[in-house]
């Protein structure tokens, strides 16, 4: 799919954000905010999360495919850039849509700590929540953020996910194995209609 066909796809106006589809010359500069910004240090790699190694370009290619970053195919997944007044601010991401469940997990991180702690990752992803459930019927969202990120569990809190007390067997079993040995599930339920 050609990166004019994203015409096709709205950006997704939020709340002091808004979220344009990521093309493929978004794929180097998503990979560097991931594992060159000033906020990495946050949720991956040492000397915090050294259970999180920081991906090479080829494991966060094997991960981050191109239908990620051309639209051809939506239901495996879809990358945002998270625009504060214009400015590219951060990634999110939609995975798979289990569309069965009617849920989906996201990911999302902010290219500097500069946009970090101003509400911005919040409104991402309940704006990408609306989205998915008024375009895609998705009702169900899941985020796993590590235990000691503490940072992103208050902004996921906030954006309306709730932790969810589950073991690392009870996790693995429902969702798949996690990122890091602390893995938390934090869910998103909207109502159905």
């Amino acid at each position: 799919m050609s990166e004019k066909l994203w015409d096709s796809f709205a950006v997704i106006d939020g709340k002091r954000i808004s979220l344009r589809p990521a093309v493929v010359n978004d794929r180097h500069i998503v990979y560097d905010w991931l594992v060159h910004s000033d906020c990495t240090v946050s949720f991956m790699g040492e000397p915090t999360y050294p259970d999180m190694p920081l991906p090479t370009w080829k494991e966060f290619c094997s991960d981050y495919k191109l239908h990620f970053f051309n639209g051809s195919l939506p239901e495996k997944g879809i990358s945002f850039i998270i625009m504060c007044d214009g400015v590219p601010a951060g990634h999110i991401n939609y995975n798979d849509i289990d569309c069965e469940k009617k849920r989906t997990e996201l990911d999302i991180w902010m290219s500097s700590e500069l946009y970090c702690g101003h509400g911005y990752g919040t409104y991402a992803l309940q704006s990408l929540c609306d989205y998915l459930k008024n375009y895609h019927n998705v009702y169900e969202f899941v985020i796993r953020p590590s235990a000691r990120n503490k940072r992103a569990i208050r902004s996921y809190t906030k954006a309306g996910f709730v932790v969810q007390k589950m073991t690392t067997e009870q996790q693995e079993k429902k969702y798949g194995p996690g990122d890091c040995y602390d893995s938390v599930v934090m869910v998103k339920e909207l109502l159905r209609e």
